[in-house]
């Protein structure tokens, strides 16, 4: 197998966001690391290897959008995942427009984290594989 995707996931939800990097990283070829805080991100971006940015909208002291802007301007080609609910139809213009790759709304079901590893492997490139715990759900 090759190299696994490395993805960043940025949220604002430290509780929330150890759950579903907990579901992302139970899929083959996904290595998921967390942070609640925009310039840990922003570090670990210069510091790691980082396939694709995980973001959720509301973020300490920003939100997705900004942090997507401050990412296109040290690294344009970078994917970003805007992972949100509730984004009016401006806001996700705002987004498309500051550069994210794709947009997905928050879900826990099983469909939804399948649907959201898929558009992270297509934003990367990457094949598509089954997750490792088919059986198990959010």
């Amino acid at each position: 197998m090759g190299q696994s995707i490395r993805v960043l996931f940025v949220y604002d939800n430290e509780a929330a966001l150890a759950v579903r990097t907990g579901m992302l990283n139970r899929y083959e070829g996904l290595d998921v690391t967390a942070t609640t805080d925009v310039s840990t991100a922003l570090r670990s971006l210069d510091e790691e290897r980082v396939d694709c940015v995980l973001s959720g909208y509301a973020l300490a002291g920003t939100d997705g959008i900004a942090l997507t802007r401050d990412i296109r301007r040290l690294f344009p080609d970078l994917p970003v995942i805007l992972f949100a609910n509730n984004l009016s139809a401006g806001r996700i213009e705002t987004a498309r427009k500051a550069g994210i790759t794709d947009h997905m709304s928050v879900s826990v079901c099983q469909t939804s984290y399948d649907q959201l590893v898929d558009r992270i492997r297509a934003a990367t490139k990457q094949p598509s594989r089954q997750p490792t715990h088919a059986s198990e759900s959010a």
